[in-house]
Order: structure tokens, then sequence, then C-alpha cells
């Protein structure tokens, strides 16, 4: 009962704010002659300001407790909104017994209205960070791309497991703000834990509450992240499940420890969806406009991961590791922005030659990953308009050398391909693909 009265603080928080301007207003239009007959409401607004400014209150102590923000911001804010609310009854009780001149009524009117503000504002504080309340903050988020070039020598806690903490848990869990006093922003503070106790049991997941909770189902209010957030990928929660039941240390690195097929699959589709390539930045392409929320909502709800590959013109890496539908159709759906894909990974989708028709729709394609599909020649014919394709993985797909004769002027495509005598291989690509050739089944 008592969380169910806490969590009705945002709720009744902003009834109190918007009571108490109108009742400012009043007070200010009182002051003026022509408005005098308006006095009679004025005491109605007020204590309708005042109960719901005591319930907010209330609820506020108890939701701050529940949910362990910061101390100092919730001292600062708690009190804020006490002393508050307590110059407004002493402002009422000076107004209705004693008469005022003008001139200070109305300096009273201002420093409430300012009162009021600041309370509010630190409310943001509490609730969003320090800075919400800036400029930066109307920037789109960026997802800042993997500085790996060989996923092997990558250090799986600060290379990777502290990437995946930094992209998506440190709005709620970072320096400024500790939901349930937890912080994820180093390894110590994540191995010390929260208000709940620790989080990682050292190679145990089923004790480890950090997993537990990512594990939960979206609609458990105790999911983690929430639903409304950008959630993990299943690579991602692999990764973070291979490093609990590893011991969860900082020192190791891929290659250091063992992987079954599934953690092999899952540490490259992690490269693969978050790294860049280090020429990205340098190649100069027109400015493209944004694209509208609904449209990337709709094509990131089929499973696309869609990776921005700069910060301002809007060129984006679309990933199908988690699609879900015929790839047909979801390829259909990412067509509406095929302006936007300079860098589509298909690898060990269900692709056929029949869905790779839709590919001929993405001419602005300059890297495109066909890996561990089912596409064959026929298919490949649908490439023939990209003329900016400059790279094509074609591992482990049943395609000859024949079928490649189409490219052997393209001096500038780098193909990815079994027989070494036919391709430009990338040293990145040859240990990965190498890896992944034995171990898969």
């Amino acid at each position: 009962m008592k969380i169910f009265i806490g969590h009705l603080h945002p709720l009744l928080v902003h009834l109190p704010i918007g009571i108490w301007i109108i009742y400012l207003l009043i007070e200010f239009l009182k002051t003026r002659n022509q408005y005098k007959q308006i006095d009679f409401i004025i005491k109605i607004v007020f204590y309708t300001g005042a109960i719901s400014a005591v319930a907010s209150i209330i609820t506020g102590l108890i939701n701050a407790n529940q949910q362990g923000y910061p101390t100092n911001d919730v001292f600062n804010h708690q009190w804020m909104a006490i002393g508050t609310s307590v110059l407004f009854l002493i402002f009422f009780y000076i107004r209705n017994h004693f008469t005022l001149r003008t001139v200070l009524v109305n300096s009273f009117l201002i420093l409430l209205f300012m009162l009021i503000s600041i309370t509010g504002h630190l409310g943001g504080i509490l609730t969003h960070g320090e800075d919400y309340f800036s400029i930066q903050n109307d920037e789109k988020k960026v997802i800042k791309p993997l500085a790996i070039q060989h996923i092997n020598e990558a250090l799986i806690y600060k290379d990777l497991v502290q990437y995946i903490f930094d992209k998506n848990c440190l709005s709620c869990h970072g320096q400024n703000k500790q939901k349930g006093n937890l912080r994820l922003d180093t390894y110590d503070h994540i191995m010390s834990g929260g208000k709940s106790g620790k989080v990682i049991q050292l190679s145990n997941l089923e004790k480890s509450e950090l997993i537990k909770r990512i594990l939960l189902d979206q609609s458990d209010e105790k999911h983690m992240p929430p639903k409304d957030n950008m959630q993990l990928e299943t690579f991602e929660i692999q990764m973070l499940k291979w490093w609990v039941s590893n011991g969860a240390e900082t020192s190791s690195k891929v290659k250091d420890i063992s992987a079954d097929t599934l953690m092999i699959r899952s540490i490259k589709q992690f490269h693969d969806a978050f790294s860049q390539i280090n020429d990205v930045a340098s190649i100069k392409r027109p400015m493209l406009d944004e694209i509208e929320a609904n449209t990337l909502k709709k094509i990131q709800s089929l499973g696309w991961s869609l990776i921005p590959l700069s910060k301002d013109d809007h060129y984006y890496r679309a990933v199908a590791f988690n699609v879900e539908d015929s790839i047909g159709n979801a390829l259909k759906t990412l067509s509406e922005i095929s302006k936007n894909i300079i860098e589509l990974k298909l690898s060990f989708s269900n692709l056929n030659d029949k869905d790779a028709i839709q590919l001929s729709a993405f001419r602005s394609l300059e890297k495109l990953w066909l890996d561990h599909t089912l596409i064959t020649s026929k298919g490949l014919e649908n490439l023939k308009q990209i003329n900016n394709l400059n790279y094509l993985n074609l591992f482990a797909c049943s395609i000859n050398e024949r079928d490649l004769s189409n490219y052997s002027d393209r001096r500038d495509l780098k193909l990815v391909y079994p027989n070494m005598k036919d391709t430009a291989w990338k040293i990145a690509d040859t240990t990965e693909l190498t890896a992944i050739k034995k171990q898969l089944p």
C-alpha cells in the first residue's frame, strides 16, 4: 500500500503548481479595481491548492524513500516545496487580515512565482539529472561507436560490458542520478550494488539481480531497462550473462575465455552492430533530413537495429539480427528510409533470392553483409544498380567463382568469400570468420 501511495506523487505533483499559479494570477488581477468582483473565488482556489500541496508533499516523501534518489537532490527539492507552501499560507493570512500596498503585494506574488519555478526545477533535476534543462538535451542521442578493430583483443569488461551499461543504463544509474542507489558507471560501483544489496553474484546468474531484472518480461515493472527506454539487444544480454558466468572480473580478453557457438555468434553480432570502420566519418555525403520518429519506431518494432554512423547527416547502419518477421517484408518496410541506409547487415538471416528483390531499393548502400544467408547468384542480380557498394560479404553462401564474374571489374569492391584467391580479404574479417567457421555447426 505504501508503494502505491508513493507512486501517486507524479500524478499529484502538478496540481498545486497549476492551481497556485492561477491563485497568483487572481491575486494580481485583484489589485486592479475592475476585477474586485473576483474576490469570492480566491479562497476556493487557495484551499484547493493547499490541499493538493499537502498531498503532493506526503506522497513525494514516500516516493523518494522508495526510489533511492540522490540524498542532496531530495533534500533540496522537498524543503523548497515545504518552504514554498508555508510562504503561500503566510501570504494568504496576511492578505486577508491586513491592507497591503499594491507594490508590496506584487513583489510577494513575484517571489512566490519564482519559488514555485525553483521547486519545479529541483524536481526536474531529481528525476532527469542536472543537465535536463539544457539545449544539449534537445539533440538526438547518438550511440558512440565501439572503438575496437579486433574483437578478440577486447577486454570483456572495459570494452564490452561497460559499453553496454554506458549506452543503456547511465541515465538512471550514473554519476548524476542513481535510482535504487545503484550506479553502473564504474566497476567498483557495479560490484557494490544498490539499495537492495549486490546486483552481481560472481559466477551465479540465478542470484544476480541485474541479470534477473534484464530477463523479466517488459510488462513487469521491475524489468530493466524500463519498457519505454531503449532495450538491450539479445546479443548484449548474452554478453552480460557470459561476463557474470565467468566471474565478472576486469582483466580477461575475449580470446582468454572459452565460448560456445551461441556466444561466438553473439560476440560477432555485438561487434558488427556497434563498431565503426575508421573511414566512415571521412566520406563526404549529402546531408539528409532527420527521419521522423514514428517511422523509426515502426522500423525498430520489427526488430531492426538502427545505429547512427555520424552525428548530423542521418546515415545509418541497419542490422537484422533480431528481425522475426519475413526478412523480405522487413526489408520492404526498411526501404522507406533506403536513402539513409549505407550499411546493411543481414548476416545469419533467412534471406533468399525472392527476398533479395528488395535489395535493389537500397541504392545508397556502401557495405552489405549477406554471409550465412540463402542467397544465390540469382539474388545477386539485384545488386547491379548499387553503384556505391565497396564491401560485400558472401561468406558461407551458395555462390561459386563464376557467380562473381560480374564483380571482377569492380576494383573498389572488397569481397569476403571463402576462396582466398578470389577475394580481397580484410585481416579482421579473416580472424572472426575463421573462428566462427570452426565452431558453428
